[in-house]
């Protein structure tokens, strides 16, 4: 009895060690195939051919012949991602600027592009703020693609023209050309003397025209007071007319 139970007992045992045998190879496999064909698996992350993600902007002067310098600068919002090939762009007057930033792995990436504050008196600069959201995703064959998008800060609106940035120059060096212009466009005026001469014409018109709207008037007054009048008259005799009538009933009713 004794022999038959220990027996019974190793074959428990035996079944229960193959038992687990066959669910721990079960989970080696499965878990190889999620490591080997799972989108963004650990094991070929370091096998990604990195790509270049581009970031562009444009910068715009308007007013003002003086080329001053613009800086754009970017920045990640965290320490934990790449950060672009330089952080700083400096655009003489208006220009096109871009950034890159080397990408080894899917993820999305977040960053600030802005303008620094200058010190040049007379100018106006764009304090705009734009995120830059790079979104990278491999493919079947494992090769990265990337794309960007751009939004105000602290919002979701898309800016119709991309990361613009746009500067007024209203410095002392821009205030000359637009005088001269002022000076070239004052200085013919062999025609104002025509123009002046015209103006007593007009000005005898005018006066004509206030002493036709004043008859006009006079004689509206007149017809207004004339018709007012006939109804006085007209009323009146109405008036003892009913009388009248009304005395001649009552003799009536007396006889």
């Amino acid at each position: 009895m004794n022999i038959n139970y220990k027996s019974k007992q190793l074959n428990k045992g035996i079944h229960s060690c193959s038992a687990m045998r066959r669910a721990l190879l079960a989970s080696l496999i499965v878990l190889g195939f999620l490591c080997v064909f799972w989108p963004g698996n650990v094991l070929l992350a370091f096998n990604y051919d990195a790509v270049k993600a581009s970031i562009t902007f444009v910068c715009q002067k308007t007013v003002g012949l003086k080329n001053n310098s613009y800086e754009i600068c970017i920045k990640p919002e965290s320490d934990t991602i790449p950060v672009p090939d330089r952080d700083t762009i400096i655009i003489d007057g208006s220009g096109n600027g871009e950034f890159l930033i080397t990408l080894t792995e899917p993820g999305t990436y977040n960053y600030i592009l802005y303008q620094k504050k200058g010190t040049e008196k007379g100018i106006t600069y764009d304090d705009a703020k734009y995120e830059v959201h790079v979104f990278v995703t491999s493919d079947s064959n494992g090769k990265l693609n990337y794309s960007v998008s751009i939004t105000y800060a602290d919002s979701d609106t898309k800016p119709t023209d991309g990361a613009l940035f746009k500067n007024i120059d209203y410095s002392e060096d821009t205030q000359e050309p637009s005088t001269e212009q002022t000076t070239e466009q004052e200085a013919p005026k062999p025609s104002g003397e025509a123009t002046t001469e015209a103006e007593p014409a007009d000005v005898s018109k005018k006066g004509v025209l206030t002493e036709d709207k004043t008859l006009f008037l006079f004689m509206i007054l007149m017809v207004v007071m004339s018709l007012a009048g006939i109804a006085i008259v007209v009323r009146a005799k109405i008036r003892e007319a009913v009388k009248y009538s009304n005395n001649e009933e009552e003799g009536n009713i007396k006889i």
